[in-house]
């Protein structure tokens, strides 16, 4: 059995008593279970320090009063009739299965769990690099050259505007690569911290954010935790369609715009370059701010993507958050949000508020592998291995629609995965393929307002070639025909 911890209440009632009372009290306050074991008499005697005579009589006067039932040879458990929420004092202290008298100011809290990966022989996640090609042999030279060389400050907090060699490497990368210039970078934790700083000062209860009604759900959660309202946009195969965007605009207060504009999440579509530009032009004659989330730009695959609507930003409306997740690996916890300018000082400010003076040694391990050209070696090793196994996914699913299975997706230029239309209940087909050892992530997980879908969202990046192959064998018995 679990330790027990039990405190004995201050009184001059003998110690027998007192033990008896304090085992009353744990049933009550619900530590003690109907039906549970207790300790033996020896570990109760060991922990109070007393006779193992005094514990045997605290315990027969529980049972004498029906807080617990004796099993000869089995030792004591409490009764399993005993209705203890109705025991329970109203004034108990505070726990989570008590209602406090203290208000919650924010306004979404929830957790994400996700299903871990390990649990099934194949699991489709769109998310997820494959980490078993990361040169870790590369990066734990440098992990190590830099605890060696000036060890002491590199154990130490970084500034508050963090690893000045990892910011210049970053501004450079992302100036270079994606084309975004004219904005400050400000390092956060991952692109979710980014979207979070800019909903806390961004956003209040009276603000509305435009997003699509198929989207990510953790950034909805920081736009309502600052106690924006969302207002979902019409969208078509292409994205946004820009007369809904007016319209929410006439109608409703909105502040913000979010958008996955080069692989839509989850959709994988690309907005097109004619949609950006009207979309920008609402956005600025109405001097509402957009979100740009660009979660996997280096991963397209026929051709050079489209620059992000921030690298063309003349009325400074845009903020832009990205990630080195998926380029590199995921508990590296590295992003980036870049501000226009005259915003940056006042994001220092709160992401030091709320995080404190970050670290230092990964970041300038990422440094030193990003300006040795480690890093962009191996980018583009993985958008190359990504396109061979976007391009044997595709292949399989048109053997699987030839044979007759009713199936329907388009091609995507980029990303890691591949959005499927099932025609069926995707998630039905979803706890189907858990029971057989897949993991699929379904339509459901994305969608604004609650309810089915039919779609899937099927990731190819994680999984060498023979995984995903054997994985949609297994796929292809469960889905209707």
């Amino acid at each position: 059995m679990k330790v027990l911890q039990l405190q004995l209440p201050v009184s001059s009632d003998p110690v027998y008593i007192r033990i008896a009372t304090a085992v009353t009290i744990a049933i009550k306050d619900g530590r003690l279970l109907p039906g549970s074991r207790l300790p033996s008499t020896r570990e109760f005697a060991s922990s109070f320090d007393v006779h193992r005579q005094t514990v045997m009589s605290a315990l027969a006067e529980l049972v004498a009063q029906g807080w617990l039932i004796s099993h000869p040879r089995r030792g004591y458990e409490v009764n399993s009739a005993l209705p203890t929420e109705k025991l329970r004092p109203k004034n108990a202290t505070l726990s989570k299965a008590n209602a406090s008298d203290l208000e919650l100011v924010l306004r979404d809290t929830e957790i994400d769990v996700d299903p871990d990966p390990r649990d099934f022989d194949y699991a489709f996640r769109a998310e997820s690099p494959d980490l078993r090609e990361f040169p870790n042999i590369e990066y734990r030279r440098l992990v190590g050259q830099c605890l060696r060389q000036d060890c002491v400050p590199t154990l130490d907090y970084a500034a508050p505007d963090g690893c000045s060699e990892l910011a210049a490497q970053l501004q450079s990368y992302i100036s270079r690569v994606r084309s975004v210039a004219d904005k400050r970078l400000i390092l956060t934790s991952g692109a979710q911290e980014g979207i979070y700083l800019v909903s806390r000062l961004l956003l209040n209860d009276k603000a509305c954010v435009a997003v699509e009604p198929l989207g990510y759900p953790p950034a909805w959660r920081a736009f309502r935790a600052a106690g924006a309202n969302l207002v979902p946009l019409k969208t078509d195969e292409c994205g946004i369609i820009t007369e809904s965007l007016e319209s929410a605009v006439r109608k409703f207060n909105v502040r913000l715009i979010y958008l996955t504009p080069l692989h839509q999440f989850p959709t994988t579509a690309t907005l097109p370059l004619e949609r950006r530009i009207e979309i920008y032009r609402i956005a600025r004659k109405h001097r509402i701010a957009i979100l740009e989330d660009d979660y996997d730009h280096e991963f397209h695959y026929n051709r050079t993507p489209l620059a992000p609507m921030a690298s063309t930003d003349p009325g400074q409306i845009v903020f832009y958050v990205f990630s080195l997740s998926k380029l590199a690996f995921p508990s590296l916890r590295i992003g980036g949000l870049m501000s226009p300018p005259e915003f940056a000082d006042h994001f220092l400010a709160y992401r030091q508020l709320a995080m404190g003076n970050p670290g230092q040694i990964l970041s300038k391990a990422t440094a030193l592998w990003m300006r040795d050209g480690g890093f962009e070696r191996h980018m583009w090793k993985m958008q190359r291995l990504y396109r061979k196994r976007r391009d044997l996914v595709v292949t399989a699913l048109s053997e699987l629609r030839e044979k007759g299975r009713n199936l329907s997706f388009s091609v995507p230029d980029g990303g890691m995965a591949v959005w499927i239309n099932m025609h069926e209940d995707t998630e039905k087909l979803a706890q189907r393929a858990r029971a057989r050892g897949v993991l699929l992530q379904v339509e459901s997980s994305y969608k604004l307002t609650p309810g089915t879908g039919t779609h899937i969202r099927l990731g190819f990046a994680n999984q060498n070639s023979t995984e995903l192959i054997d994985g949609l064998r297994v796929v292809e018995k469960l889905i209707s025909a």
